[in-house]
Order: C-alpha cells, then structure tokens, then sequence
C-alpha cells in the first residue's frame, strides 16, 4: 500500500511542469509589470511552497536561478554534503521545479546543467486566502517553446 501511495505521489508531483506549461499556453496568468503565472492548482502551491521551506531545496533553486549548474558546481555552491544535494536534487527534479538546461562537457565525461524552474515567486496572503505567483526562468521558457 505504501509503494501506491508514493507512485500516486509522484503522479501528482508531474502536475507542476505540465499546469505551469498550461498556464502559458492558455494565456491563463496576471500580468504584473512583467509576466506572472498565478498558480490555482492547491497541490501544486503546497509543492512550491513545501520546496522552498526546506533549507537546502532553496538554497539549491536560489543557486540555480539565473544560471544552471552542475551537480558538482552545486555542491561547491552550496557547501553541503554531496549525498544530500543528490537526494534534494533527484526530488527537486521529480518535483519539477528543476529542469535539464545544456551540458557541461570535459575531457572526462559530460555532466547535465540544472536550472530553477522558478526565477522569482511572490507569496500574497489575504485573510483565509493564499496567493501564489511565480515567473518562470526564461530558459524553460525557451527549451519547452513557450
């Protein structure tokens, strides 16, 4: 029953990218000075928010906001533990929030860059209500055609 429950899980972990995608495509956001995606879906909100509450998830979206990095370049970043950032990376990218942004090629091997999907977010809070907008970074922008 366990191994239903977190398939279910992960099932309703995809629904980031693809509602974020939606969103763009169907022109369903605010416009502020630039543009925001207000984020209705309840589960996709308590992910987003749940991610960035937790120490070392944010710190590794903060580091790879605006330009992606490797694993190691992350780990270099960050300063913590390689098997920790591993685990935090694997679930940030099964979340959605991070995504394959180019290559970082050597003379050893070729390792995958990771980019945030989310460059800035806003938090509204009005009485009962939340409010979650976000603006995507412009390279996801550009590797899903949006």
């Amino acid at each position: 029953m366990l191994q239903a429950n977190a398939v279910f899980e992960r099932m309703q972990e995809n629904i980031l990218s693809d509602e974020i995608t939606r969103l763009f495509k169907e022109k369903d956001f605010i416009e502020l000075n630039e543009c925001w995606l207000l984020i209705n879906h309840r589960e996709t909100m308590k992910r987003i928010l749940r991610c960035y509450g937790d120490q070392v998830k944010r710190e590794i979206l903060t580091t790879v906001s605006e330009t992606p990095m490797t694993i190691s370049k992350i780990i270099e970043k960050t300063g913590f533990p390689t098997s920790t950032i591993y685990r935090e990376v694997d679930e940030l990218v099964a979340d959605g929030l991070l995504f394959r942004s180019g290559y970082s090629k050597s003379a050893k091997k070729t390792a995958v860059k990771l980019m945030a999907l989310i460059q800035n977010m806003k938090v509204e809070i009005d009485g009962n209500h939340i409010s979650v907008l976000v603006k995507t970074n412009n390279a996801y922008n550009d590797v899903f055609g949006i």
